[in-house]
């Protein structure tokens, strides 16, 4: 088994933060000691954007050998280790249930000593079940935000029948007229899901603006 010492992560559910994103009141774990293991691009893809379940003689391999130094991580976290291409290395938890459950990137310095390293491992064949596709894991942390903004707005004007308001927000974000609140919603509800636009931009800055106007 080979380990990388001494790093920083910032793990997070559903999210993976480049370092750049990171912020001030973050939960960064100091990791003693972690395993690493060396993957095709595929696997790598995979394990970035994807949640997959593993076969349970990995989760077994893996189980409790990274090492912190804070005892309460020990009880959060089952199997963390490192993934690398040698061009990219990201930290996945594996839950009890073999499912990447957290994931994190590693400061930039750390991630270039990862990857070299990592040119000196064998190539590990990951046996592993794709769930489903993380369609928010391409946005940036400030896309995240400002898309959860725009998701509790729309709600909240559907909760207070300000329907007008959702008709003209509508018409700004997809040039396009509609007067079915309800297909409105499922059409607004769907967009939101898809990658970032200079559309769903608009939209934000729009949405902000009334807020601020209040």
């Amino acid at each position: 088994m080979k380990y990388i010492y001494d790093i920083l992560l910032n793990l997070s559910k559903d999210n993976l933060f480049e370092f750049y994103e990171w912020k001030t009141n973050d939960y960064i774990m100091h990791i003693k000691k972690i395993p690493i293991i060396r993957v095709d691009d595929k696997t790598l893809f995979d394990v970035v954007n994807k949640n997959i379940k593993i076969k349970e003689e990995f989760l077994l391999r893996f189980e409790n050998l990274f090492e912190t130094y804070t005892k309460e991580n020990y009880k959060k976290y089952k199997a963390l280790v490192l993934f690398s291409n040698c061009k990219k290395t990201i930290a996945v938890n594996f839950n009890s249930k073999k499912i990447s459950s957290e994931k994190s990137s590693l400061l930039i310095d750390e991630e270039i000593e990862a990857n070299e390293f990592a040119k000196e491992i064998s190539l590990t064949k990951l046996k592993y079940e794709v769930l489903n596709m993380n369609d928010k894991s391409l946005l940036t942390r400030e896309e995240k935000e400002k898309n959860k903004f725009l998701i509790v707005e729309i709600e909240k004007m559907k909760r207070k029948k300000e329907f007008e308001k959702l008709k003209y927000f509508y018409f700004e974000f997809a040039n396009e007229k509609l007067e079915n609140i309800d297909l409105i919603y499922e059409k607004f509800k769907k967009n939101l899901q898809t990658k970032w636009s200079i559309n769903h931009e608009n939209l934000y800055k729009v949405i902000k603006l009334s807020c601020i106007k209040k």
